[in-house]
């Protein structure tokens, strides 16, 4: 069942793509940046074309979210558990070390299972491009230690990050919407 307080975005991803996520919410808390929706919505068209109604019962959705300014994609397919491991350097230079079956198998490259992991390669990829708050053209920097993909527009808007009662300024705040029970909330205000 999709919780009352998710995101709005991940709600609405649910809603859109029954044959994946069968009304129910990713294992893991979840987030997908207002800019990421199309994208992450094509990349679930994609998979359902793919597995086609049968096979996308099979598939189960760990978690979606950003990390290292990049969308990340969890999931398992079948015995098939997809793993991604990311690095960074003292000289904070990102580098995808590697993706890959967690059980070790060989997947055949005509199979479900290989071209379900292009899609998800290619969204992330993708992701590096695309402005997690706008959707538009965009690049990968790291303002302040945070990695984020933004366009030229959005990475110059100051904002302000409101946690609790106090009141952050900064010059990139994510565009975050969490909710945690008996904590409250985080609420970004932009244009200030």
């Amino acid at each position: 069942m999709v919780e009352e307080g998710a995101d709005p975005q991940l709600r609405r991803l649910i809603t859109a793509h029954p044959l994946l996520f069968r009304g129910t919410m990713p294992a893991v808390p979840s987030h997908i940046p207002a800019g990421w929706y199309d994208l992450v919505d094509r990349l679930c068209t994609d998979i359902e074309v793919t597995l086609g109604p049968q096979s996308c019962a099979e598939l189960e959705v760990f978690q979606i979210n950003e990390k290292f300014g990049t969308l990340r994609f969890y999931y398992s397919l079948g015995e098939h558990c997809d793993v991604q491991v990311d690095l960074v350097s003292a000289d904070e230079a990102m580098r995808l070390v590697g993706s890959g079956v967690a059980n070790g198998d060989r997947l055949a490259d005509n199979s479900a299972e290989s071209q379900v992991r292009r899609h998800v390669a290619a969204a992330c990829d993708a992701s590096g491009t695309t402005c997690q708050r706008c959707g538009g053209r965009a690049e990968l920097r790291n303002p302040d230690g945070w990695w984020v993909t933004l366009c030229d527009s959005d990475a110059a808007a100051p904002c302000c990050v409101a946690f609790g009662e106090r009141l952050i300024r900064a010059t990139y705040a994510r565009s975050v919407w969490a909710s945690w029970p008996g904590r409250g909330e985080i609420v970004v205000v932009l244009g200030f």
